[in-house]
Formats: structure tokens, sequence, C-alpha cells
């Protein structure tokens, strides 16, 4: 399927199941960092400098309906509570959170040299780790490490051992994550084309 002419980083058919999930038009997307069993997106990837010229603290984003909800209830229960008691107490959660802090900086990093022009990313955009914060110490958002991990599982940042095993101690169980209609591809087939302006 073709680029989607207002979202290079979307096929169109993206585009429009992007849009549904958040509920507007995606922005500055550069890619699909994790699908679902369905194949719709679930993770989206968005460029460190927004069309409006703004730094972009925040790679990756959850879209998917259904784990967002998830998540926001985790969230709610005290979830980044958890994750920053789990990182500072059991090592196999620490070492991964910061490999993957460190995959997040690198491929923001790698965007940031391949978008910018005349400008460099602000010293407190290059080191901002997942969703801003500089370290899983001082997370702020259990959307943005969640979105960070299934990016790790799907190959979009790089392979780290024992991801798995910190997805389910954060509360987050694969089996219970998905759908089981591919709701957000129907809707998207009901909706009509979005106009491209």
């Amino acid at each position: 399927m073709s680029p989607d002419p207002v979202e290079p980083g979307l096929t169109a058919q993206e585009h429009a199941i992007v849009a549904i999930q958040l509920g507007r038009e995606p922005r500055d997307v550069s890619g699909i960092a994790a699908r679902c069993p369905f194949g719709c997106p679930v993770v989206i990837e968005t460029r460190p400098w927004l069309s409006t010229g703004a730094p972009n603290p925040t790679l990756l984003y959850l879209t998917c309906p259904v784990l967002v909800t998830i998540v926001s209830g985790l969230e709610a229960a005290g979830g980044v509570r958890a994750l920053k008691a789990a990182f500072a107490g059991d090592e196999v959660v620490r070492e991964v959170l910061l490999e993957v802090t460190r995959a997040y900086q690198a491929r923001r990093a790698s965007l940031d040299a391949k978008t910018r022009s005349d400008r460099a990313a602000p010293r407190d955009l290059r080191a901002s780790g997942v969703g801003g914060p500089t370290d899983p110490g001082r997370a702020s958002c259990l959307h943005a490490y969640a979105a960070a991990l299934l990016a790790v599982r799907e190959g979009w940042l790089p392979v780290v051992p024992a991801v798995d095993v910190v997805w389910e101690r954060l509360g987050l169980p694969m089996t219970a994550t998905w759908c089981e209609d591919d709701r957000c591809s129907e809707r998207a087939r009901q909706s009509p084309p979005a106009e491209v302006t």
C-alpha cells in the first residue's frame, strides 16, 4: 500500500485507523513501532521535531484503545509507583528498563540526525528517556513504558533480553491485551475517508 500523502510514515489505511484510535488526525508520525494480532497499529513513532518546530520528547505513543484502557486502569491503580518501585528494587526490571531507555534515546538521536536542518536538539531532549524523564526512576507515564516495551518486543527498538518478564511484572498480561474483533479496522472501513488538505 502506498504512503499517505499527509503522514508519509503511514499508509492511507493506517492513517484512517490511527485517526480513529486517537480520535484526531495523527501528526508527525515516522512509523508504526508495534501492531496487534490483526495487523493494526498499536504503537506509533513520532518525530523528535514536530511540524510546528517544537521539540518532541515522547517518541512512542500507544494508539490501541483496548491497550490504552488497560494501561490507564493500571496507572490509576498506582502503576507508575509500581514501576518506580520495581526499578528501584528488582535488578532484572532495572537492567531491562535502563537498556530500553538507552535504545529509546539512540532511536530518537538517529531520527533527530535525519530530520533536523540547522538546529540541534536541546540538551534536555537528547537526555530525556522514555516519555521524557531521564531515567525510569523518574517515570511519569506508564503508557510511554508500555509503548517502549512493545516496540522492543516487535523489533522496532533493539532486542532487550527479559522484556517480557518486565511486561508481566508491570501487570500487562499479553493474553488480555488485545480485542477479539478487529474493531479498529472495522471502524476505519465504516468511516468515510478523511479529506487530504
